[in-house]
């Protein structure tokens, strides 16, 4: 895309739909900061992505992309990445994210390891990605399609918890899940987007 323009008001609930090869997840990448744009700026409170430091920005984004990223250690490890974090809060992103069901199957519950390439089930390492994503409370939330392997049912309630009002968050869902459709986004077609 050469003519994009898309500006993320603070704390808005926002879902980009469009077809496959459309940009979406490069969309995703720039605004992250991960890729670099060839033309034009991306303002952060209008000031350059690149006048920011990088660390300062990163702390303040939790990012789900489509590759797999777990490392191998614990459920637990992988979560906090050795962050404080309130208790309180890491058991309701738990039982939110619908973690907690899971873990009963594994006698150590948060310390159950987990390994890069092994056979931990999709659909857990979904949400322990999206529990990493969020546990630090971040300004902006990029999701993109983070709900894959995860049953129709569980997406509905991760919805609904990411989606709430109580959360400060700047949501931007890049996605095509009819599911996200269904909850309070604004929505937005890379087709509509790009202007070229």
């Amino acid at each position: 895309f050469k003519q994009l323009d898309l500006t993320l008001i603070p704390q808005s609930k926002n879902l980009i739909t469009g077809n496959s090869g459309t940009g979406k997840s490069t969309l995703a990448g720039l605004i992250s900061g991960i890729l670099k744009p060839h033309s034009g700026e991306i303002l952060v409170n209008d000031i350059p992505i690149q006048n920011i430091k990088r660390h300062t920005y990163y702390n303040q984004l939790g990012v789900v992309f489509g590759d797999h990223q777990i490392f191998d250690g614990t459920v637990y490890q992988n979560i906090t990445l050795g962050r404080a974090y309130s208790e309180e809060y890491l058991t309701e992103i738990i039982k939110a994210l619908c973690i907690e069901p899971y873990l009963r199957d594994y006698p150590k519950r948060l310390d159950t390891p987990i390994q890069m390439g092994g056979d931990f089930p999709m659909n857990m390492i979904k949400k322990i990605e999206l529990a990493r994503a969020i546990l630090h409370k971040p300004k902006l939330l990029i999701l993109d399609e983070a709900l894959e392997f995860i049953n129709v049912e569980e997406q509905k309630h991760i919805i609904k918890y990411l989606t709430d009002d109580k959360h400060k968050w700047t949501l931007l869902v890049i996605s095509n899940n009819p599911a996200w459709k269904e909850a309070n986004c604004k929505l937005y077609d890379m087709k509509s987007l790009n202007h070229a």
